[in-house]
């Protein structure tokens, strides 16, 4: 990212850009609105899958929501605070920026009876309950990448359709973001970046028949943090790559019958359930592997969990160290930042 940290420190569009309220960023059209509703003009070009922002310098609060089919890179030719959200999570069928859905690592579908598989990252995810004498989706597999050489998003959980409007929809992929700066990233007060994978849906048709698997859970995404220093502080910092949980088998009229979201809390989120139907199966955590569908077989199948993803912190030191309570709930590694000499 040399390249476009020379240019975010030259252009004369890149500026200090400072964001509160609920801001939006779209790797597809590169736009980004404040909180305020005003466009910030932020000089941003198309890299193979991935977006790249420029900015002189980066001050965050609120919520930023990122989306878009192209992963996210934010890169400052000064420091990077954030005091709110980086939001790069998946939700139920959306995934986060550049969220895969096609591939090995996606969870397998089915076709009604049996609970859609869950997404792999990190970890693989789990496979959907049997149902009706029918195996689950199988889990996505695992395609872990510690370096995060090329930044790659989490992947969606397997999806059931039973027919052309009965179905119950996967839960989206955590996305993808790399924040680099040529100074300092800092987190602290409410700083949280969440690339956590989507919870599974329960089946579409709202009547009181069981009638559909459960959908499996996203995984959870890709964070790439790099600059000379890279800091945590403070009790109510996360930075999270869980992944969602399988939804119940049955239908919507159970409002605990979906998957949940990873989310940042510090437990995996859990399957959803719908009283003596099968359960969906919780998501993967940094500490705990995703579980899959409970099985039934005479009926519908829970959505399988998805895996947790990655944290990669690159600094000069090689060290990163959360302190005063921040956490860190993602498989996460840490290098040490590259030089380079410029002519």
């Amino acid at each position: 990212m040399g390249t476009y940290l020379d240019q975010a420190a030259t252009d004369m569009d890149a500026t200090m850009v400072t964001l509160t309220g609920a801001s939006v960023m779209n790797t597809d059209t590169g736009a980004v609105v404040g909180g305020d509703g005003v466009a910030r003009s932020v000089p941003h070009v198309a890299v193979g899958t991935m977006r790249v922002f420029m900015f002189r310098s980066l001050s965050m609060s609120g919520t930023l929501k990122v989306s878009g089919s192209r992963a996210a890179v934010v890169v400052s030719d000064g420091a990077v605070s954030i005091t709110g959200t980086v939001d790069v999570s998946g939700d139920p069928s959306v995934p986060g920026p550049g969220g895969q859905t096609s591939g090995s690592c996606v969870g397998g579908t089915t076709t009604g009876f049996p609970g859609g598989g869950g997404g792999g990252r990190y970890q693989a995810g789990r496979s959907g309950g049997t149902g009706n004498g029918t195996a689950g989706g199988a889990g996505g597999a695992a395609i872990s990448d510690p370096d995060l050489d090329p930044l790659t998003a989490g992947c969606r959980g397997g999806h059931t359709q039973k027919s052309i409007t009965i179905g119950s929809p996967a839960g989206g992929g955590g996305g993808a973001i790399q924040i680099v700066s040529r100074v300092s990233i800092t987190l602290s007060g409410d700083g949280i970046i969440d690339a956590s994978g989507g919870g599974g849906m329960a089946c579409s048709y709202n009547i009181t028949t069981d009638l559909c698997g459960g959908g499996g859970g996203g995984s959870g995404g890709a964070i790439l943090l790099e600059a000379p220093q890279v800091v945590a502080n403070g009790a109510a910092v996360v930075i999270s790559t869980k992944g969602g949980s399988g939804a119940a088998a049955g239908n919507r009229l159970a409002t605990s019958a979906a998957g949940q979201d990873g989310g940042t809390g510090a437990t995996a989120a859990p399957g959803g359930t719908n009283g003596s139907l099968a359960a969906g199966g919780a998501g993967g955590t940094a500490t705990t592997q995703p579980v899959a569908g409970t099985n039934s077989t005479s009926a519908n199948g829970g959505g399988g969990g998805g895996g947790t993803g990655e944290l990669r912190v690159n600094t000069l030191s090689g060290s990163f160290n959360p302190v005063n309570g921040a956490a860190i709930r993602s498989y996460s590694s840490v290098g040490t930042l590259g030089t380079r000499q410029v002519p």
